[in-house]
């Protein structure tokens, strides 16, 4: 039954009509302001395939029904056996009772949206796929789909309450064989009854075994509760149903009914994706977890403790649902610091209220598809400055937003974003994919505090917790609490604290008291529970090493994690390790070890990550092991893989992942263009090998090239760009003043071999200008500008037809300079002496210099 609403004057107004009101006036505001910008390329006009519907056009409901979508979802065995009454049984139990895997389908929100006073309706593979949610009127069109595809006599009827304050659908279905002259069977157009046929209620049984001609089924009774709204009839048996339709159609004021026609042309909405677009939030298969899968956020083995940012982000979804707005949300912290803890609990919070939630996993097939999902959606962007790509590299991160833009307006959406710091360009770049898709969305930051406020607590559970599974394997157990607070450092997070209290139930020494210590603590008994597994695989009667090689099992888990290798890339990549590349046999068990311990996500990789990225370090970080990690990158997927997991290794030792970086620069120096735009984006470690290189003496990079990739707009919180200028300008002038004297002195004020005279000197300077006035230096962009004009001065009276264009837009900048370090006169001089030289050049050649306009 659906929840209360006011009266609503409009005809088929299925909520208030100020908030209708305030919802087309908050859309039309959002596209005066953006007027002016191009529409995103190619987006699904999703209305347009799978329209609102309003109540003055009663007859465009049959329009929902998709009998194909219901035959291809739902399992119906032996349908066409039996009477009317025993395949309307069927249909009913079918749909309720789901796929093998299938959740229940759940009651979803009574906030229902309009365009133009017409209600949104789901698409069928919304109701029976993803996420399963549905309104009544929803379940009901997709009821009367299976009775149809069932062959069955079928109608929908809407009723009201006396008030008219609610309203509910029903399907009603004939159950006897006979023909009715008011119930037609072959009708070509849709019947619209506006009010019952004299003998339809008299037909009506609430009895599904009584003599009555029809059966009417409450459809709320083939989904289940969420506790958020007073709904009755909820989860009930086929003979429930019809009693409760019965009740229904009886009782409350008849609205309309109608039959579907024959030749009805059916809305088609936008093709559904195979699986899920979005991931389960949680892994509920717990049955052997290794002691590291223990800590991932995913298995949720300690139970979460409610903090102070989860209010903050449950306070933006309240605000979503009840402005119908998008809210996007970057929560930024130390790797560990509990961000995709966090953002999977509060999406879980929000689907067991009725929203489709879930995680975005990398590739992000059919995201398309989530802009015509009327249900609330909740999306987790885990390490989201990885997946926002360039404009010409589209990534997840961008597909999602552009299908977010196209969504109806007044759905509410929450975005949660999670990512280890805001520094780097690639915050800019979401600003700058937001603009290009005409997004009105703002975007909020939160940060998050490296270590929960109760982590002394979040020490015990963890210990509780690990202690009970221990006991429950037969192993050795200490006290029931820990003996002893452990002793953390300042930059301690809270999955330090879970390792801790893990430690603490495994072992009985000292804790650990550094994070380097920790985690080889950990990856010393990982690498424990990998030999025992390795023992399982090798199973070749006892001829299995006494001592399995934990050692060489932990060196192959630091391979898979640094280039995240599929479970189909796991044989190739341990074949690069020369203790594994000519012995399949031993290769094979390895990697079935690690499959099965490290594997079961996107990539067989130790997690939690800060764990994982201070095993790569220690194991191939180091400059003795350079060799191998040029070995374990030959193919570029795996270089740039491996680039971005040491570069996110760089927080738990920077001039480790530094070494590191500069290993793999050095053994594939033409890949420098992948290493720059992570740099630009994501910042870290990569970006200080790029920059140290080009501090260098013998820049190994092409300055050049590596310049003109930098953009002069964006990535404004990197020096990098004016770092490659500055040195650019140092080449050239230690090249200047190499060659003789005259190098340079002819009119053009060039030498064209050595691309060092005074031209190309002004134009550094230029650039280097934007540099830094981008930077926010203007004393920086001042000097440069005035070098640029002097030399442009001396060649314009050299060769004053060559040069006079170029010196009259050098003067022009050293204006706007001049004026941003609050020289007015200084600058007032200098565009007078520009538009000087302009009106000079405009007489002698009006139609290059004289600017023309155009009314538009």
């Amino acid at each position: 039954m659906t929840t209360a609403t006011p009266a609503d004057p409009t005809e088929g107004s299925l909520v208030n009509e100020a908030r209708r009101h305030a919802l087309l006036d908050r859309d039309a505001a959002s596209t005066d302001d953006q007027s002016a910008a191009q529409p995103p390329p190619s987006l699904q006009p999703h209305e347009a395939v799978w329209p609102a519907w309003s109540l003055e056009r009663p007859e465009d409901l049959a329009r929902y029904l998709r009998r194909d979508v219901f035959q291809s979802r739902v399992h119906l065995p032996e349908w066409g056996a039996g009477d009317n009454l025993s395949r309307a049984k069927a249909v009913y139990d079918a749909i309720k009772r789901g796929g093998k895997d299938d959740p229940p389908i759940r009651y979803a929100f009574e906030r229902d949206v309009l365009i133009d006073g017409a209600q949104v309706i789901r698409t069928p593979m919304e109701v029976l796929a993803y996420p399963r949610n549905g309104t009544c009127l929803d379940l009901a069109l997709v009821l009367a789909a299976g009775m149809q595809f069932a062959g069955l006599p079928v109608s929908v009827l809407l009723v009201e309450s006396g008030s008219g304050m609610e309203r509910h659908a029903l399907v009603a279905v004939r159950v006897d064989a006979a023909e009715s002259d008011w119930w037609p069977t072959s009708s070509a157009d849709t019947v619209v009854w506006p009010a019952p046929p004299p003998r339809f209620l008299r037909a009506v049984d609430d009895d599904p075994e009584g003599p009555g001609r029809i059966r009417v089924i409450d459809p709320n009774g083939l989904a289940v509760d969420l506790d958020t709204s007073p709904v009755v009839g909820l989860d009930t048996d086929f003979a429930a149903a019809v009693a409760s339709g019965a009740e229904y159609v009886r009782t409350w004021a008849w609205r309309l009914g109608l039959v579907p026609g024959a030749t009805v042309t059916p809305f088609r909405p936008a093709d559904a994706p195979e699986s899920n677009p979005l991931a389960a939030l949680f892994n509920t298969s717990q049955a052997s977890l290794t002691p590291l899968q223990f800590l991932r956020p995913e298995y949720r083995s300690v139970p979460f403790r409610r903090r102070a940012e989860e209010t903050i982000l449950e306070s933006l979804a309240e605000a979503a649902l009840e402005s119908g707005s998008t809210q996007i949300v970057v929560v930024h912290g130390l790797g560990g610091s509990g961000k995709t803890r966090l953002a999977l609990q509060v999406a879980d919070t929000l689907a067991k209220q009725g929203w489709y939630a879930g995680s975005l996993p990398k590739g992000a097939a059919g995201v398309e598809w989530l802009a015509q999902v009327v249900t609330p959606l909740c999306v987790v962007v885990d390490y989201a400055e990885g997946r926002v790509g360039g404009p010409n590299t589209p990534s997840d991160l961008r597909q999602l937003l552009r299908a977010l833009r196209a969504r109806r307006p007044g759905l509410p959406t929450v975005l949660i974003l999670t990512a280890r710091q805001l520094t780097g360009g690639w915050r800019e770049e979401l600003t700058n994919v937001l603009t290009d898709y005409r997004s009105v969305f703002g975007v909020r930051e939160l940060a998050l505090p490296a270590a929960h406020t109760q982590s002394r607590d979040i020490y015990r559970s963890a210990y509780v917790v690990a202690r009970e599974a221990r006991l429950a394997t037969g192993d050795s157990v200490g006290p029931a609490e820990p003996s002893s607070t452990p002793i953390a450092g300042p930059r301690w997070t809270t999955l330090d604290f879970v390792l801790l209290g893990w430690l603490a139930a495994a072992t009985e020494g000292t804790l650990p008291q550094s994070k380097s210590s920790l985690y080889d603590t950990a990856l010393e008994h990982e690498g424990n529970y990998w030999a025992g597994e390795y023992r399982n695989v090798r199973g070749d009667g006892g001829r299995t090493p006494r001592k399995p090689p934990r050692d060489r099992l932990l060196l192959a888990g630091a391979a898979t994690t640094l280039v995240q290798a599929g479970e189909d890339d796991v044989d190739a990549t341990l074949a690069h390790l020369p203790v594994l590349e000519s012995n399949a046999d031993e290769r094979d068990a390895t990697g079935q070890v690690l499959i099965q311990c490290v594997g079961g996500g996107e990539s067989v990789a130790v997690r939690p990550d800060p764990v994982g990225d201070h095993l790569v370090l220690t194991r191939l970080g180091t400059a003795k092991r350079s060799k191998l990690l040029k070995l374990l990158t030959t193919r570029k997927r795996d270089w740039t893989r491996a680039l971005t997991t040491l570069n996110r290794a760089g927080q738990n030792d920077f001039e480790a992942a530094v070494t590191a970086i500069t290993s793999l620069l050095t053994a594939r120096k033409k890949r420098w263009p992948i290493a720059l735009d992570l740099a630009l984006t994501q910042g870290g470690p990569t970006l200080a090998v790029l920059e140290r290189d080009v501090r260098s003496d013998s820049p190994s990079l092409p300055l050049a090239a590596v310049s003109d990739a930098i953009p002069l707009t964006e990535f404004l919180s990197t020096p990098l760009g004016a770092l490659v200028d500055e040195a650019r300008l140092r080449q050239l002038r230690s090249k200047a003043a190499a060659v003789p004297a005259q190098a340079g002195a002819d009119d053009s004020g060039s030498d064209s071999d050595l691309g060092a005279g005074p031209k190309d000197e002004a134009e550094l300077l230029e650039r280097l200008m934007h540099r830094r006035r981008l930077l926010g230096d203007r004393t920086g962009a001042l000097a440069a500008i005035e070098e640029a004009v002097t030399l442009r001065r001396a060649l314009a009276q050299a060769a004053p037809a060559v040069h006079t264009p170029d010196l009259a837009m050098s003067l022009n900048n050293l204006s706007v300079q001049r004026c941003e370090n609050g020289d007015r006169p200084g600058a007032l001089a200098a565009i007078e002496e520009a538009v000087t030289l302009y009106r000079a050049l405009a007489q002698a050649a009006p139609a290059v210099y004289t600017p023309t306009s155009r009314c538009r």
